[in-house]
């Protein structure tokens, strides 16, 4: 993987502008605003695998979104899976609430509004296109931001 971003790499007050210059280039524009600190700490490394990104990222308390006008600005229209590795993560999406503890999976649309208020975490990922993903698209957004247990097997419900 290569490193995107790590915050040791800047001045603290300059830390979290950066983080969201670097991921909006890399993966879609998005808003972000700091938690209970005025000091962003996080990482981001990411790897290219054709149409798909994997993503490994950790990062200190922060609010993500992604507003009606940045969606318009740009959709890559991708899907994103991502499992908490640590720390609790939490993301409102279609009027979905996931509260995911580690070791839970997370499926969430790029065309939709996701606020995520997130305490310290990490998370690797993988985004690809929407179109790459066979599904009915009702039955995909009525499920977005609805966190999968992993712990057990797929497929053993």
């Amino acid at each position: 993987m290569e490193k995107v971003f790590d915050s040791n790499d800047f001045p603290a007050r300059d830390a979290l502008s950066a983080w969201q210059k670097v991921t909006s280039e890399a993966v879609m524009p998005t808003s972000f605003k700091v938690i209970g600190t005025d000091v962003f700490r996080g990482w981001f490394s990411t790897m290219p695998l054709g149409a798909v990104q994997i993503s490994a990222m950790a990062y200190s308390s922060h609010l993500t979104q992604r507003t009606p006008k940045l969606i318009r600005a740009s959709d890559p229209e991708i899907l994103a899976l991502g499992v908490t590795t640590s720390g609790p993560h939490v993301i409102e999406q279609n009027r979905n609430r996931a509260d995911l503890r580690p070791g839970e999976l997370l499926l969430f649309d790029s065309s939709h509004t996701p606020s995520r208020p997130t305490p310290m975490a990490e998370t690797p990922s993988s985004s690809f296109p929407a179109r790459c993903f066979p599904y009915r698209p009702a039955t995909s957004i009525s499920s977005s931001a609805d966190p999968f247990p992993v712990i057990r097997a797929w497929g053993s419900c």
